[in-house]
């Protein structure tokens, strides 16, 4: 039988320092950057004693590539077990939680990673070795090299993977790093024609196929090898090498301009070390990332460390925004529309989670109750950035390589969130045109408060009934017992407010002539003195946002907003303790299901802690399969969406004992109805 060396990055760094390929050097100096203020952490969560680098960003938290998996095979070129993709959360300070499998599909019996993500997430690129059918395939010397890959995202995993076309079996391609938009990729290759070593190559999408790749130069690439691209989304690429000089082993580069580079600075200290330091990764700010190092007093090999540079890696210039705010019906500018510039998120939240409210309300389904997030009503979002004068023109100060949000509202307009990203900008100023749709309805807010102890009563049920052909509408109050709602014009309406352990009671409003804001209260009267309490014990709060990918434990991007409202709903009721049980699908055994289970409460659980809950408010436990919502059992045909529905973890309010508190208002809303 025909003997295989399945090569990986280590055995390439190993064969480089043997001497294979050292004819060449640098032609260039490379200026070494000298940086104070630095902190960096070893992940000890993740971290053991075999080797932990390149992690990528992924739905709130890091992918990384391990040998930890003592289950898996071992390479014996590197006495390690081959190389796998797992997930890790990440606390708001950037520190990763435990661990999981990334991805049945993608891990193999050979290595994979580094990886990179496409354009929202649903690509992703990766190094294995080369394989066809799951059987590797070698060069003429019996080596199976490395190649890159991309898989596409599909409701329960990656799928469709396919390698990409400037592979060959005969070299190595490896260490993918897409840009944001897509459309370029850098990786690290021994293709013939290079500098000698692994050397650092660019290919661009043209008409949706990868181009021939071109080496980025001898000002980048030298005798030896670079490797572990990363390009940030300001146009900077990082990368290792160990033939610029340096500090000992593999050190950190970065240059501005990759594909027309003129000048390589060496990250300094304390980045680089006289051990290997590699697989680089930088937040949008520039200010904290990841990295890999040998270095001592680490876990084992090779460790993943966060960092914080508080004035940043790369320089952020002031950016000047024209915002110019219409009307959407006529083009006309608006005077006095109030622009407001936030910081903006990847999944369209802002960071500020102040700016946002929780709604509980009931699913409609055995009781229960759902959460949400939503945004805090506009008088409560604070002073405006700005405010458009008569020529509808405001200009806000931003920075060069960073995300906003800009927010846009005027009474009688529909609001608006603009996006805006200033990465890759041309010049220090930009101009943007927001219309607004105007609104045929008038803005009602109102309140549902105890009518014995005066507090806001949350999750309240608003039913609106007009009498003038409108459906009706159900909107519900929020922690503090707020309810808003655009009122189409020329209309009565009567509103009438439930919730379990109060008697109902209704107002009656019009807009009829009523000017563009109408405000009221609700009134409810408590029957028992368990309906003082915010929350009631024995409640069952349902959260089917945080989507599980089917054999998977670890939390879907954008998911956590369920559990975000969940930690806002704990901090605001200090006396609340919960259940949290996690349910999975009836794919798979009874025993593998119970334990997946098991994961996915520990890995939600995880998430609440690291945001500042006591771990001991918490039970969290598995019960597998046994509890489905629908009836997808064993042996039923269902589609992806109905096990999804099955994929949920619910919380159980066992604890409850908030002091209850009478509030007298000194301020009375504008109209406050009592029940006749």
């Amino acid at each position: 039988m025909k003997s295989f060396r399945f090569f990986s990055f280590m055995v390439l760094v190993l064969l480089s320092k043997q001497g294979i390929c050292n004819s060449l050097n640098t032609a260039d100096p490379v200026k070494t950057v000298l940086r104070s203020n630095v902190t960096i952490e070893n992940c000890t969560a993740l971290n053991s004693e075999h080797l932990e680098f390149s992690p990528a960003y992924y739905q709130g938290g890091i992918v990384f590539v391990t040998s930890q998996n003592k289950k898996g095979k071992q390479d014996r070129k590197i006495d390690e077990h081959y190389f796998d993709l797992f997930y890790a959360d990440l606390s708001p300070e950037g520190q990763p939680s435990r661990p999981w499998f990334f991805s049945p599909n993608l891990n193999s019996r050979l290595h994979e990673g580094p990886i990179s993500f496409g354009p929202d997430y649903q690509t992703i690129y990766f190094t294995r070795n080369n394989m066809v059918n799951g059987k590797p395939v070698a060069d003429s010397d019996g080596d199976v090299n490395l190649q890159i890959y991309e898989a596409e995202k599909s409701p329960t995993d990656w799928v469709n993977l396919r390698p990409l076309p400037f592979n060959n079996a005969s070299y190595n391609c490896a260490h993918p790093t897409v840009t944001p938009d897509g459309n370029h990729i850098y990786f690290s290759s021994n293709m013939p024609g290079g500098y000698g070593g692994m050397d650092i190559y660019r290919s661009d999408k043209v008409n949706g196929t990868w181009s021939k790749p071109v080496n980025l130069g001898r000002s980048v690439n030298t005798a030896s090898n670079e490797v572990f691209p990363y390009i940030h989304s300001a146009g900077i690429l990082f990368f290792s090498s160990d033939g610029h000089g340096g500090f000992g082993g593999l050190d950190l580069f970065m240059t501005n301009k990759p594909d027309r580079a003129t000048e390589i600075s060496n990250l300094g200290a304390p980045f680089n070390s006289v051990s290997d330091d590699l697989g680089f990764l930088l937040d949008k700010d520039g200010k904290t990332g990841y990295f890999a190092s040998a270095r001592e007093n680490g876990s084992g090999k090779d460790d993943i460390y966060y960092f914080s540079v508080p004035e940043g890696l790369f320089t952020k210039l002031p950016f000047d925004l024209m915002v110019t705010v219409t009307d959407a019906s006529n083009g006309k500018v608006l005077n006095g529309a109030a622009v407001y510039q936030f910081t903006g998120t990847e999944d369209g939240y802002l960071h500020n989670t102040e700016l946002y409210d929780l709604e509980l309300a009931p699913s409609g389904e055995n009781g229960e109750l759902r959460m949400t997030l939503v945004r805090k009503p506009d008088d409560q979002l604070g002073r405006p950035t700005a405010t458009t004068g008569t020529s509808g023109k405001v200009k806000l100060g931003l920075e060069t390589n960073s995300s906003y949000v800009i927010y846009v509202e005027k009474d009688g307009y529909q609001p608006q969130e603009y996006p805006y990203a200033t990465f890759n900008k041309s010049g220090t100023s930009d101009a943007i045109t927001i219309a607004l749709q105007p609104m045929d309805c008038i803005t009602m807010k109102g309140l549902v408060l105890n009518e014995v102890t005066g507090m806001g009563v949350p999750g309240a049920v608003i039913e609106i009934s007009a009498n003038c052909g409108q459906p009706v509408q159900y909107i519900y109050s929020n922690l503090d017992g707020q309810f808003s709602y655009c009122l189409p014009r020329n209309c009565n309406y009567t509103l009438t407010a439930t919730k379990d352990g109060f008697a109902k009671n209704q107002v009656t409003l019009s807009t009829v002539g009523s000017a563009n804001k109408l405000k009221t209260t609700i009134l409810l009267s408590p029957l028992n003195d368990q309906a003082n309490q915010p929350v009631s014990k024995g409640s069952v709060i349902i959260l089917d946002k945080i989507y599980y990918d089917f054999d998977q434990s670890y939390i879907r991007r954008g998911a956590a907003r369920d559990l975000d409202a969940l930690v806002v709903l704990m901090k605001r009721y200090p006396t609340m303790q919960v259940e949290m049980v996690a349910h999975t699908d009836s794919r798979g055994t009874d025993d593998y299901n119970m334990a997946l289970s098991e994961r996915r409460a520990q890995s939600a659980q995880d998430y609440v802690v690291m945001r500042g809950i006591a771990a001991q408010r918490i039970e969290a436990y598995g019960v597998g399969e046994r509890n489905p919502r629908n009836n997808c059992t064993d042996g039923v045909a269902c589609s992806e969406t109905e096990h999804q529905f099955n994929r949920r973890t619910e919380i159980k309010v066992v604890e409850i004992d908030e002091p209850v508190i009478f509030s007298y208002r000194d301020n009375a809303p504008e109209v406050i109805d009592r029940k006749n």
